[in-house]
């Protein structure tokens, strides 16, 4: 479907037919219905969640039904003239009245989701609704809610992240990433959550942030600029670093990647997301190796390897995506 159309169909600007064409593509597949929401989404209650925080949203609900109820009404005395439009929840996006306060039967009763993924290799950049930066490493989801029973904003982050954060002091910014909740106003800072790794890695790089654990004996930390925490997703033990370095954490937004001290098992992880390869370790103990080293996301992984082998700790063997990695004997 042409988006020039389906922006038209959101602004209520098409021919009965064009509308109902619409409405047939919209019934035909959930992907359908998924990209037009967030269409939607992106192009109206972004710009309108902060006018929607003055509205009573109770009188603007009632007001909204009632309009609803009347277009049903008028709709019934024609044979058949758009009467999905005023029943299917899209139906709502196109009143005037929707356009006055700022959002939708549908968004008033769930949560709405804005969701990004990149696959490995890549990264990304974006804007959210309410105007916070985020940039995303390789094999990483975002998921945006937002909701007006709750001022919060929320993300659930798989993967790393990068956040500068529109202040808001009535609406505070919260990630959510593997039962650990990390909470700010305005901010610059990074999340490492990794489905492969058993920690949650917190960066401020600006302002303040809390990090909240799911442990009852623990208040959760305030981190300055500069401190890194560090948390076990198993035990939810937490370490908390100064770091004159910081900053390096953002080394992989301009496409490198660094490593201090770095065990080789934490590496290939990071080279496994980057790289789209698959490591297998046949000595144990080359695991605890450790390297201090930088390369380019855009350079060969055979290159890094045959960098990194001549240190004569280790030998490699590339077999289509798989890398087999052996001590030198």
């Amino acid at each position: 479907m042409d988006e020039m159309k389906l922006l038209n169909y959101l602004k209520g600007e098409l021919s009965e037919e064009e509308a109902l064409q619409v409405e047939a593509w919209y019934e035909d597949a959930p992907e359908n219905r998924k990209m037009l929401e967030q269409l939607y989404y992106t192009i109206f209650v972004g710009e309108r969640l902060a006018a929607m925080q003055s509205v009573d949203v109770e009188n603007s609900l009632v007001r909204l039904k009632a309009a609803i109820k009347q277009r049903e009404r008028v709709a019934k005395k024609s044979r058949f003239v758009g009467w999905k439009r005023y029943t299917a929840p899209l139906a709502a996006f196109l009143t005037g009245i929707i356009l006055t306060i700022g959002f939708s039967y549908l968004a008033l009763n769930k949560t709405s989701n804005y969701i990004v993924a990149t696959t490995a290799g890549q990264r990304a950049q974006f804007i959210l609704p309410d105007g916070s930066k985020v940039w995303l490493n390789s094999s990483t989801q975002l998921a945006y809610k937002s909701s007006l029973w709750s001022r919060e904003r929320q993300v659930d982050l798989t993967g790393e992240a990068y956040f500068e954060v529109a202040r808001d002091e009535h609406a505070p910014f919260i990630v959510n990433s593997k039962n650990i909740k990390t909470q700010v106003l305005g901010t610059k800072f990074n999340v490492r959550a990794r489905a492969a790794e058993e920690k949650v890695v917190a960066t401020l790089l600006k302002g303040s942030i809390q990090v909240n654990l799911p442990r009852k004996d623990s208040d959760g930390f305030i981190l300055k600029p500069g401190q890194i925490l560090n948390v076990n997703t198993e035990t939810f033990q937490a370490e908390l670093i100064e770091s004159p370095s910081a900053r390096d954490v953002l080394l992989w937004i301009r496409g490198k990647l660094s490593f201090e001290q770095a065990t080789f098992g934490d590496m290939v992880r990071c080279l496994e997301q980057h790289f789209d390869v698959h490591f297998d370790f046949k000595d144990e103990q080359l695991k605890t190796e450790r390297f201090t080293c930088e390369f380019h996301t855009d350079d060969d992984i055979n290159n890094i390897l045959s960098i990194l082998a001549l240190t004569k700790r280790f030998q490699y063997k590339v077999e289509g995506k798989q890398v087999y990695l052996s001590a030198v004997k």
